[in-house]
C-alpha cells in the first residue's frame, strides 16, 4: 500500500485478476467493485465469488472451491485438497501476515505454478472473508 497525498492507492492488478477469473457472468472486477459501493452487495459477492470459483484459470475449479470451503470455515478435513496446500490455505485464511516468500517457493518445488497458487490465495482469502462477514452479520443481528 502506498500513501500519496492523503489518497490510498492500492497496487491491485486489475487486468491479471480479471483475465485469471474470466467474466463468463458478463461482469468484470472492476464493474462488480463499483457496483458493490452502492448496496446489492449479497448479488455482488455472489457474482465476484462465482467468478473467483467457476472463472478460467489454470487452478482446477475443485481445488478453488475446496479452498474457499477451507478457507471459510465450511470443510476442514474433507480431503479435496492436497496435504501440501492445506497448511498454506490455512495459513491465508487465519494468518495471512506469517506467509513468507519461502511457503511460496516451497510450493513452486512441489510442481505448483505461480498462476495456481495466485488463484487458490484469492480463493482461500475469498471463503475466510466470506466467514468473517457472516460473522458480523450474526453479531449485528444479535445486537438489535
Amino acid at each position: 500500500m502506498v500513501r500519496l497525498r492523503r489518497t490510498v492507492v492500492h497496487p491491485t492488478p486489475w487486468p491479471r485478476l480479471v483475465r485469471r477469473c474470466g467474466s463468463s457472468s458478463g461482469v468484470t472486477l472492476k464493474a462488480w467493485w463499483r457496483r458493490r459501493r452502492h448496496g446489492d452487495w449479497q448479488a455482488g459477492f455472489e457474482q465476484l465469488a462465482t467468478m473467483v470459483l467457476e472463472g478460467q484459470g489454470t487452478l482446477a475449479p475443485e481445488l478453488r472451491r475446496a479452498a474457499f470451503d477451507r478457507a471459510g470455515g465450511f470443510s476442514a478435513n474433507d480431503g479435496r485438497l492436497p496435504p501440501e496446500l492445506r497448511d498454506y490455505v490455512d495459513t491465508v485464511a487465519r494468518h495471512a501476515y506469517r506467509l513468507t516468500d519461502a511457503n511460496v517457493e516451497t510450493l513452486r518445488r512441489a510442481g505448483w505454478s505461480e498462476d495456481q497458487l495466485f488463484e487458490l490465495t484469492i480463493a482461500s482469502a475469498m471463503g475466510a472473508g466470506e466467514r468473517r462477514l457472516l460473522a458480523g452479520l450474526a453479531a449485528l443481528q444479535g445486537a438489535q
